[in-house]
């Protein structure tokens, strides 16, 4: 992603043109860096010309940009606190995992919840409802909630610390606005 102007400025004028063509597949910097380097080159653009190249590029920066609510942000830290809790109780408890089936279970689970951690970082608005599917599903091991606290306290509570972020994960998550109303805002 990084364009290197000095490799670019070893170019032709030839080459340097192809990245100021409409559509192309190179990146904004390197279209900018092209149109700079042939303007010290001495090729004069008509008012047209550069209106068209100023315009591919501001579009293909504006494409770019990733807008990541901060609720995203809050919701991730929370899923990777919640995954950290997690990981910790695999090593406590490990004595308690019996079977291949239950340590692979616990890996999984917890591999599933550092990829939604990961994709609500980035801004994916798909992922509450992955997360409200999961939680409605994570829900079931608690009907028997009475014979877990007894069994195991502090797997009960640790259980319940990490429902409870990954609820309030989710809040947060549904509490992100439409991205129509983020773009009119701002």
């Amino acid at each position: 992603m990084n364009t290197n102007r000095k490799i670019l400025a070893q170019k032709s004028d030839q080459d340097l043109e192809k990245y100021l063509v409409p559509d192309n597949r190179y990146e904004p910097d390197a279209n900018r860096y092209a149109y700079e380097i042939l303007q010290a080159r001495g090729r004069q653009f008509s008012a047209e010309e550069r209106k068209t190249i100023e315009g591919m590029i501001a579009a293909k920066e504006e494409k770019e940009k990733i807008v990541v609510h901060p609720y995203h942000r809050k919701a991730a830290n929370l899923l990777y606190t919640s995954g950290g809790i997690g990981l910790i109780n695999l090593f406590i408890l490990q004595s308690s995992f019996t079977t291949e089936t239950e340590w692979a279970s616990a890996i999984i689970s917890l591999l599933i919840l550092f990829a939604i951690a990961v994709f609500a970082s980035k801004g994916s608005s798909n992922v509450k409802y992955v997360l409200l599917v999961l939680l409605i599903l994570g829900i079931i091991p608690y009907l028997n909630f009475l014979s877990m606290i007894v069994e195991s306290p502090y797997f009960f509570i640790s259980n319940l610390v990490q429902s409870a972020l990954q609820v309030w994960a989710a809040i947060l998550l549904f509490k992100i606005p439409k991205k129509e109303i983020l773009l009119r805002q701002g």
